[in-house]
């Protein structure tokens, strides 16, 4: 990597301005300008102690590089915001050297735990939710009132996701769908149900497990509103096709396909618990043996791969911990056997969170990712594992929103999309119990949709 100055992300050499997402652009003065195009160093100065420590040999891999770009790309989000409430506050000249000094103060405060005293003679403005230009970006998608841009083609496989992706983040946010919206479900699915009751990512796809329990996931959330979208799913071929097509024979239970003749992994069992609770037909022949093949997923360090003797990552680790806590929840597992096979993943996922990002990472040495804000901290919070709330918040507000056009992203400086803002959504919900900034409706860590949801589906019996 080269010079500081030669990087990508520098900060243009003139004075610029600032959008603070307020409807204002404020030009910053010169003299605090100067101070922030040294912003990288001075904060790596600051935090030297919540940086992650790349071994030499590592430095230079394209994660190594990557991390490094992230880390950049944070502090100069916060020399920024610094510079601007700097300059709001004090409306004066500054001397370069109080001008740094200052501004090391205010990333060290960004970075601070939030619970801690803070000496700071200056009011830091609140994080908050762009809730309104979050609507915006998800509107008119479910109703087919507006067109989706051409890189949309490489989802065409995906359409039920984004169904629920879409209408989870709207549920999540407090607005409840049009019946408009909740018509536009209904019809996909419609179209996308196969004749052996499962469904596909779109019409004509062949039945998948992860299709399905975003489908029905999505006729959840269209039921609150139109009641038709819980008539339309086949519940006993459904049942039939996860029995026949998705159940291995062998083994003794507890194994599934994602689709005929597809892979065999956690996703698969997840996926079928989950649609079958939701639908009501969790039965003894779908929970039998899906303990044992959960439990022989552990990795060394107590976290779950996909597949046996596979690597512990974030995404199966929240679909074990919450399989498991639906077979808990089906009294497959008592209270006590449900603690005892959670417990050793627990300090895997308290140590997922980044000390400096605030996120969470999906495996070790990977970097930050705001949809693992929900899977991991789901994960953590199904099993009791502690995590930083306040800071997971901050990580969100401030690094994820596009506050411009509206959405939410993996990490600063990527284009939002409809992914990354349901499951950023879902994960800050999680958070709620020490945020007060962004009140969102609260979700269910077990199946990722609200409360409210699970509570006007007929089918669904047992919610927490």
């Amino acid at each position: 990597m080269g010079k500081d100055e030669d990087r990508d992300d520098q900060i243009p050499s003139r004075p610029s301005v600032y959008n603070s997402g307020d409807g204002e652009e404020v030009e910053l003065c010169p003299a605090l300008w100067s101070v922030c195009q040294r912003r990288v160093e001075l904060g790596r100065r600051a935090c030297a102690s919540l940086l992650f420590a790349v071994p030499p040999l590592w430095a230079c891999t394209p994660t190594g590089v990557e991390q490094r770009r992230v880390e950049d790309a944070l502090l100069a989000e916060d020399g920024l915001r610094a510079v601007y409430y700097l300059q709001r506050a004090h409306q004066r000249g500054w001397r370069v050297r109080d001008a740094e000094e200052a501004l090391q103060q205010w990333v060290r405060y960004f970075h601070a735990d939030p619970s801690a005293e803070r000496p700071l003679g200056l009011t830091f403005h609140s994080d908050r939710l762009f809730r309104e230009r979050h609507l915006h970006f998800l509107g008119g998608i479910l109703d087919g009132t507006r067109a989706l841009p051409s890189e949309f083609l490489s989802l065409e496989a995906s359409q039920t996701w984004i169904a629920y992706w879409v209408a989870h983040a709207l549920d999540v946010l407090g607005r409840p769908l049009t019946a408009a919206e909740a018509q536009g479900i209904i019809k996909l699915c419609r179209a996308s149900q196969s004749e052996h009751g499962g469904y596909g990512g779109g019409p004509g796809h062949v039945a998948h497990a992860a299709a399905t329990y975003a489908a029905v996931s999505a006729l959840c959330i269209a039921g609150t509103v139109d009641r038709g979208a819980h008539q339309v799913t086949q519940r006993g071929a459904l049942t039939r096709w996860m029995k026949c097509d998705l159940a291995l024979a062998d083994g003794g239970g507890g194994r599934f396909r994602v689709s005929l003749n597809g892979e065999i992994d956690v996703r698969a069992v997840y996926c079928v618990l989950a649609t079958a609770s939701l639908l009501g037909v969790l039965d003894d022949d779908l929970c039998r043996g899906c303990v044992a093949f959960i439990d022989s997923l552990r990795s060394f360090d107590g976290a779950f791969g996909g597949e046996p003797l596979t690597e512990s990552h974030g995404g199966y680790t929240y679909c074990a911990v919450a399989s498991l806590r639906i077979l808990r929840d089906a009294e497959w597992l008592t209270a006590a056997e449900f603690a005892a096979l959670v417990a050793p993943a627990r300090d895997w996922l308290t140590r997922r969170q980044l000390r400096f990002e605030g996120g969470f990472q999906g495996r070790t040495h990977k970097l930050v990712d705001s949809c693992y804000s929900f899977w991991l901290a789901a994960a953590a919070r199904l099993c009791d594992a502690p995590f930083r709330e306040p800071q997971l918040a901050h990580y969100i507000l401030r690094y994820c929103q596009d506050v411009e056009h509206g959405g939410l992203r993996d990490k600063p400086h990527v284009p939002a999309d409809l992914y990354h803002t349901c499951y950023a959504l879902s994960g800050l919900s999680l958070t709620q119990s020490t945020n007060t900034e962004a009140t969102l409706r609260p979700v269910h860590p077990a199946y990722n949709l609200t409360y409210d949801t699970l509570h006007a589906n007929p089918f669904f019996s047992k919610p927490i």
